[in-house]
């Protein structure tokens, strides 16, 4: 799971990975807390690892999904219109547990951290201006 405001109104949203499911749900915060009947729910591919960060730089929260059906990771992209649009990156391999992201290589963009299930390597994605990628 992970807690965030994805729509900056000032109440965190919980956000589940669904593991088994192949789905992720955010459950929407409001002065009460996430509400159980407040949802949305975003294709996964059965992820067990969720990270949330603002990895294109336009002020809005990004969902990151590593998937095991299809093998990939989703970028759902935030916007002030909610999360429809994402990027799906194909990789051979299964992606759980932790996703890292930090500026690794000191350019200004985040990098992204993956450890797959099968071999336990890392699988490294990095960022630029132009939201390009590389493993």
């Amino acid at each position: 799971m992970f807690i965030a405001d994805l729509n900056l109104d000032g109440y965190p949203e919980l956000i589940h990975s669904g593991h088994e499911l192949p789905y992720a749900i955010i459950f929407w915060g409001t002065p009460d807390g996430p509400t159980p009947g407040n949802f949305t729910t975003l294709a996964s591919g059965k992820c067990e690892a969720i990270y949330c960060d603002d990895i294109n730089k336009d002020g809005w929260l990004d969902i990151i999904l590593p998937g095991r059906e299809p093998t990939g990771i989703r970028i759902y992209w935030g916007s002030a219109n909610g999360y429809s649009d994402y990027l799906f990156i194909p990789y051979g391999e299964w992606i759980n547990h932790n996703v890292e992201v930090a500026d690794l290589n000191k350019d200004g963009w985040k990098d992204m951290v993956f450890i797959t299930e099968d071999l336990g390597t890392e699988l490294i994605v990095y960022w630029g201006p132009n939201n390009n990628y590389t493993m």
